[in-house]
Order: structure tokens, then C-alpha cells, then sequence
């Protein structure tokens, strides 16, 4: 049986552009920061979670959801 996040590592994408991906498609959604960091913990990089892979998380959510209103809607 595959994982539930078998789309976040190869060959199907690269790891942080696919949390990018993940990230944008809550915040349109009207997704707060706390919802958002719960439900792409459940998405970790195929080595876990460490402290480069956390900050990436934290920093991507807070900037988009800052630019939100600038995300397109299409997505």
C-alpha cells in the first residue's frame, strides 16, 4: 500500500515545491497558520522533520498567507 504522501517525493515532484503547492491551495481555502502547519506535518520530507524542513514550513506559510490576496485563483 502506498503512503499517504507519495506525491511529495520522486518521481511525481520535489519535496518543498509540493509543501508550496500544499500551502497555497489551504490559504485559499481561508485555512488559519495553525491549520495549515497541522496538515503539512502530515506530509514530511522523506528524511523527517528537521530543523531546516520546520523553519522552510513556517516561513513559506506565513508569507503566503501575508500575500494571499495576490495567490491566483485558478489553483
Amino acid at each position: 500500500m502506498q503512503s499517504k504522501n507519495w506525491f511529495m517525493h520522486p518521481p511525481f515532484g520535489i519535496w518543498h515545491d509540493n509543501l508550496i503547492s500544499l500551502v497555497q491551495w489551504h490559504a485559499l481555502h481561508g485555512r488559519s497558520y495553525e491549520e495549515i502547519i497541522n496538515i503539512a506535518e502530515c506530509f514530511e520530507p522523506q528524511n523527517g522533520w528537521d530543523g531546516h524542513s520546520k523553519q522552510f514550513l513556517k516561513s513559506t506559510t506565513k508569507f503566503i498567507l501575508r500575500n494571499a490576496n495576490e495567490l491566483p485563483q485558478g489553483r
